[in-house]
């Protein structure tokens, strides 16, 4: 680790025991800024997280330990946007969920079955059920309908 007028700067890098490495981080002006990367202990990536001055934004991934991708959440100054997603350990897409500019779920969440059809469809609107959901047996047929208004079900 090298520093720049009393600050850390430059890339950082921690070891596990065994000598294989357990974490980079990147500073600027004594803050974490850039990419960060932890390892499981096998050498595989655990987690990217991508900082502006300690800030998450951008993209950040956790890893399950086979090295398959486990979650993907977009950050924008801290505040989780875009389709956020989910993955199964064989790669598969578990679930993906919409988050508003406010970092609340808005929009229709899907969730898969681990074969990768349709599991689930849910509406949400300001992080509550907020309309049609549909759920799924793994052939695609719909076994069952609710409607949501403001997280209440409605008869």
């Amino acid at each position: 680790m090298t520093y720049k007028n009393g600050k850390r700067e430059g890339i950082q890098k921690v070891y596990y025991e065994s000598g294989i490495i357990k974490r980079e981080t990147s500073y600027k002006n004594g803050l974490v800024d850039g990419l960060m990367k932890i390892y499981y202990p096998n050498g595989n990536i655990r987690s990217e997280i991508l900082l502006k001055k300690e800030v998450p934004d951008g993209i950040t991934r956790t890893y399950h330990k086979n090295g398959k991708v486990n979650v993907e959440v977009s950050y924008q100054n801290g505040v989780k946007v875009g389709v956020q997603k989910g993955y199964y350990p064989n790669g598969k897409l578990k679930i993906e969920y919409p988050i508003d500019k406010n970092g609340l779920t808005t929009g229709t969440v899907k969730v898969y079955y681990p074969s990768g059809k349709i599991m689930a469809e849910e509406s949400y609107k300001n992080d509550k059920l907020d309309g049609i959901v549909k759920k799924y047996d793994e052939s695609g047929k719909i076994i069952s309908e609710e409607f949501y208004q403001n997280g209440n079900r409605i008869k």
